[in-house]
């Protein structure tokens, strides 16, 4: 029995155990998709920096998408596991845990070669990505330099 499934059974009273039902996705909570406060420490409350950081990661983070999509086109486990790799480094610099946790997720099914679970689960690693760009977009908008009254964004989300 692995781990996750320990979690979810529960005691029948006579002796067995069962399966809980499965939450829905909805009942799930979701985590933020950025650490704003750990991200802040990260870049020691340098703006600028963090701002190129961001900029950076848009760049890199749609290329590695668009490489891990072609790659299971071609069912190129060995490539998708390396891609995965490179955006969860980055993904953990930005204080991004639950998509690096997906990212980290892609990477071993690539190195397993199991390409039926790769197709299941890059859908949910583009939904936790786009989620992670939607939160470093509004940070980035509102990043103005150090004396910017907008950059209070950060500490108000931290």
């Amino acid at each position: 029995m692995q781990p996750q499934e320990i979690a979810t059974r529960t005691d029948t009273g006579d002796g067995t155990s069962a399966s809980a039902p499965e939450p829905e996705a909805t009942a799930e909570p979701t985590r933020d998709a950025v650490d704003f406060a750990a991200l802040k420490d990260r870049v020691e409350h340098d703006l600028n920096l963090l701002d190129e950081m961001i900029e950076l990661f848009s760049t890199s983070s749609s290329q590695l998408l668009t490489e891990m999509k072609a790659a299971a086109r071609r069912r190129d486990c060995e490539t998708i596991a390396h891609a995965a790799h490179s955006l969860k480094g980055a993904l953990l610099n930005l204080c991004a845990e639950p998509c690096a946790q997906a990212a980290l997720e892609l990477e071993m099914l690539g190195r397993q070669a199991n390409m039926a679970q790769v197709e299941r689960s890059l859908p949910k690693l583009q939904r936790e990505l786009g989620r992670v760009q939607s939160a470093l977009a509004t940070i980035s908008k509102h990043i103005g330099g150090p004396n910017s009254a907008d950059s209070d964004l950060i500490d108000r989300r931290a």
